[in-house]
């Protein structure tokens, strides 16, 4: 082979392995998400991230794992920890958990940034808003949502007597449901409401609960948002729409499917938000000095097809505040 041939194969030996390294320099992060959570909610992840200078398949590499179990997030979470991504973001409070319990396990400090999940002081995620301390900081729901639940059940079903808050069991600590029970009671009270609890187990507990709900002549059905109620949306809209039963949920995608209404964060703009954390972290700040924010979003949707289904008339007062009545 001449000379003049071997230089641009001695180049191409140095440029390869410069293009290794450069794809290798990419950052890498993981998205631990339930499997029946919309895909809307990563797009604005990834909007955020977009905003920030992070495109995937640029400058950006992530990682999906989906589960349904608190066993299949921590085995996913695990299997994480050992590709040593540079942070996790998980997107409610069992994977959180599971994130969380997963990096302590292997002494990992890859940072966890939880996109929504509620009370994460209560359940051990951070040590405080302001100072998480640890790897897990993120956004936070908040609980005073179902007294505003309350209030929305008391404007669109004025004749109502009582509500019932139907809520996962499982991801409740038994200190703070005790706690929160008489907060909740209170607000209920002083809207002239009597306050029922209808905790859902993990298995078998829906028709359970609307039998509940029927025998205790309650008026007004309030449903959190978690990984069990949104697993079982249909299990639940359905139901509650079949015994006249209305309905109020903290997202819209109950409504969307047929329920009555549903105020809450604005969750898309809680994963927009939560990039910004992700692209800080990436460029090198700790978890421990990003404070937990809270929602700075709310939205009001109404579903007027199931008010009319169930005899209801929706008061001008609420229209005037809705973001989007679905017809």
């Amino acid at each position: 082979m001449r000379r003049r041939d071997l230089l641009p194969l001695a180049l191409a030996m140095l440029w390869e392995p410069a293009l290794d390294a450069q794809a290798q320099a990419k950052p890498r992060i993981a998205y631990l998400s339930s499997a029946d959570l919309p895909i809307s909610y990563f797009d604005a992840l990834l909007q955020g991230l977009r905003e920030r200078g992070f495109i995937e398949g640029q400058n950006l590499v992530i990682e999906r794992r989906h589960a349904q179990t608190p066993e299949e997030f921590l085995a996913a979470a695990r299997d994480l920890v050992q590709l040593k991504v540079d942070v996790i973001v998980t997107t409610g409070s069992v994977p959180t958990r599971a994130a969380k319990d997963a990096t302590a396990a292997a002494g990992s400090r890859i940072p966890v940034v939880f996109a929504s999940a509620g009370d994460p002081v209560g359940k051990g995620f951070v040590a405080s808003l302001a100072r998480p301390e640890g790897n897990v900081t993120g956004f936070a729901l908040l609980e005073e949502t179902l007294p505003k639940l309350m209030e929305l059940a008391r404007e669109l079903v004025p004749k109502a007597k009582s509500v019932a808050y139907m809520f996962e069991e499982a991801v409740v600590p038994q200190a703070r449901r005790v706690r929160r029970q008489q907060e909740y009671r209170t607000a209920a009270a002083t809207l002239g409401l009597e306050y029922h609890e209808l905790p859902l187990p993990q298995q078998g507990g829906l028709v359970p609960a609307f039998d509940q709900a029927i025998s205790r002549g309650v008026g007004v059905l309030l449903v959190d948002d978690t990984i069990l109620t949104k697993q079982h949306m249909d299990q639940i809209v359905a139901p509650a729409a079949e015994r006249r039963l209305p309905a109020i949920y903290r997202e819209r995608p109950f409504v969307a499917a047929g329920g009555l209404a549903s105020y809450g964060e604005d969750i898309h703009d809680l994963f927009r938000r939560s990039a910004s954390h992700v692209s800080r972290l990436l460029r090198g700040e700790r978890p421990e000095n990003l404070p937990v924010e809270q929602p700075t979003k709310f939205e009001l949707i109404i579903n007027l097809k199931a008010a009319k289904a169930l005899g209801l008339d929706i008061p001008s007062s609420v229209f005037a505040h809705a973001d989007e009545v679905i017809e």
